[in-house]
């Protein structure tokens, strides 16, 4: 069985869904059904929305009995002005890899692990994925009739090329857990910061 409860919060929608096994809150973009959008929409820069995300989630945890994972999962997308530009913009981020100009469809997952700070001195390791994508964007607009028939799609922007990179950090799901509830806050808030890191930084060890 799962329930899932929704609704505004700083001008996102916050949905919390739970089940036997997880509690996932996910915080996504509220469209304005009335207007065309140009682009995909997004929660605005990232350093805001993950302050307030933070914040939340913090004081949320703080509740927990028992908790034996966490995570933070974060989609980002920064635009490029052609397709040259994308792919320079994937070289500066993937220190390791070659990206070949002439490629398509590029798409590259990596998890670099790292040992938690936040509970020691007990040993936790923290998954590090990052799978980052070479994307083409076009927003198109569809209408639908009273009847239930649809009307032509076209689109209404030219096309965006943009790198899109997925963040889930994560505590390694062979710690024998559970997390020191005491310690919780600080373990989701170290999660964050290494999702940042990577944001900031690009893929680095």
């Amino acid at each position: 069985m799962q329930l899932e409860e929704k609704g505004p919060y700083h001008d996102a929608l916050l949905t919390v869904t739970t089940d036997v096994l997880r509690i996932a809150c996910a915080a996504t973009p509220r469209m304005d059904l009335q207007e065309i959008p140009t682009s995909p929409p997004t929660l605005g820069r990232f350093v805001d929305a993950k302050d307030w995300f933070v914040g939340l989630i913090s004081g949320w945890l703080q509740q927990r009995p028992s908790v034996k994972r966490l995570a933070f999962n974060a989609k980002l997308i920064r635009y490029a002005d052609n397709r040259d530009a994308l792919y320079h913009m994937l070289n500066i981020y993937l220190h390791d890899v070659e990206v070949d100009p002439k490629s398509a469809d590029l798409l590259y997952r990596i998890n670099r692990k790292r040992p938690s700070r936040a509970m020691l001195p007990v040993e936790l390791e923290i998954n590090r994925l990052s799978t980052w994508a070479a994307m083409k964007f076009t927003i198109a607009v569809q209408g639908v009739m009273a009847s239930g028939e649809t009307t032509p799609t076209f689109p209404t922007t030219v096309d965006r090329m943009a790198c899109v990179m997925e963040l889930d950090i994560n505590t390694d799901q062979d710690f024998s857990g559970p997390l020191n509830p005491d310690q919780l806050p600080q373990v989701f808030v170290e999660l964050v910061s290494l999702g940042t890191e990577i944001a900031e930084c690009g893929d680095v060890e």
